[in-house]
């Protein structure tokens, strides 16, 4: 299905409020293990994988095990909870390399609400003017990284960001043209980025993705795996 049917139908079913009843009958579970295989699948040994948004590295470890020996997987995490986490597991692990910041459009810092569990998977970038307390961290763009560690460009990217992943793809304009990039892998918060004032932005991702080469594959209402073509 494209990415433009595919989005319109997802429109459709949030006027209709059918999207929760959707998830609720076939399960978070479900959609996640098909957005995880498909992903998967397009990693080989050797690859250089970004794991955009470890949180506790639930994914970091299925792509070491994908990359072997010879490949390395790139943690970005900017909770400190989640970095402890991925430290107790990957710290001693030549192939994984942690990095405690946030990607996005820009190098600088962002403000970021962590909330009262630190390993949340709800962490995210703070809305402007958003009454909650919120904690500055490093953000840098995927091409300003690659600028100063080459040897980590990537093969696969996966990013899960809750809201942030327009900006995430926008930092990124001369990796999507690189061609050792071959596969990204986003789950997109439709309702975070609607609540962000940002409902353009799936469509945005989808055509940034596409202006690029990439074909477009969604594996449920919110999790799209584009492909260099």
């Amino acid at each position: 299905m494209t990415g433009v049917i595919y989005l319109k139908l997802r429109n459709l079913g949030r006027v209709l409020k059918l999207n929760k009843l959707i998830n609720t009958i076939i399960g978070s579970t479900y959609y996640e293990e098909k957005f995880g295989n498909k992903m998967l699948g397009n990693i080989s040994n050797g690859d250089v994988v970004w794991d955009v948004g470890a949180n506790v590295g639930f994914y970091t470890e299925k792509f070491l095990s994908k990359v072997s020996k010879s490949g390395v997987v790139v943690a970005f995490e900017p909770s400190p909870g989640s970095i402890d986490k991925l430290k107790d597991v990957f710290e001693n692990n030549n192939n994984v390399h942690i990095k405690p910041i946030a990607l996005g459009e820009c190098d600088g810092e962002i403000d970021m609400i962590f909330e009262d569990e630190p390993t949340s998977v709800t962490n995210r970038v703070a809305s402007i003017g958003e009454e909650k307390d919120t904690q500055k961290v490093q953000i840098r763009s995927g091409d300003s990284f690659v600028t100063d560690n080459n040897e980590l460009l990537p093969n696969v990217i996966k990013i899960d960001v809750e809201g942030h992943e327009l900006s995430v793809i926008k930092g990124m304009r001369k990796i999507l043209l690189s061609k050792n990039l071959r596969c990204i892998a986003i789950e997109i918060h439709f309702e975070i980025l609607k609540n962000r004032g940002e409902g353009s932005a799936p469509r945005e991702i989808v055509e940034i993705l596409k202006e690029n080469g990439y074909g477009i594959s969604w594996t449920d209402p919110s999790h799209v795996v584009a492909i260099k073509k």
